[in-house]
């Protein structure tokens, strides 16, 4: 017999009722590790692709659920979600060491998809469907502009930037 405690932390997903959804099987996720992280757009026929090495890994997963809470005039806090509301997954990734190339890429992919879903495929290579949240984001540069040195200078050729990008999963 089960331990009625032990058979409520098991997996149940929500689904709403009414929903062509069906839960994922029992089977493992097949994660395959990659070096580089791919952006296209548009999401049903990718016409424009951005790749790009993998991002740091201080990147954060977040999931967002919606909720409704408020306090009573006894100053109880009270707390409702509903199964049926949806809840959000927010990908915050940094991607360091890129090139002037990549600057330049990222600016004209931005500048096309902004506010479109694009089809994101990650380090581990699973598909997302996702919207770009700060199409606004700086890309800051980490060191001298090195471009303008002879060919056979011992320095680096370009300088280094930085690409912070927040995504938001849709509901697919």
């Amino acid at each position: 017999m089960v331990d009625p405690r032990v058979q409520r932390e098991l997996y149940q997903p929500e689904i709403s009722p009414g929903s062509t959804l069906t839960p994922m099987p029992a089977t493992d996720i097949t994660v395959v590790n990659r070096t580089t992280v791919l952006l296209q757009y548009p999401f049903d026929v990718p016409t424009t692709t951005l790749t790009l090495r993998a991002p740091e890994l201080s990147n954060t997963i977040a999931v967002q659920a919606q909720r409704v809470q408020g306090y009573t005039r006894g100053n109880t806090l009270y707390q409702y979600r509903d199964p049926n509301w949806f809840k959000t997954r927010l990908f915050s990734w940094t991607f360091t060491g890129l090139t002037r190339q990549n600057r330049i890429d990222i600016l004209n992919f931005v500048l096309l998809s902004a506010g479109q879903y694009i089809t994101v495929t990650d380090y581990d290579s699973q598909v997302y469907k996702c919207i770009i949240t700060n199409p606004d984001a700086d890309i800051t540069q980490e060191g001298p502009d090195y471009a303008q040195l002879p060919p056979n200078s011992a320095l680096p050729a370009g300088s280094l930037y930085t690409w912070k990008v927040d995504l938001q999963k849709a509901l697919v």
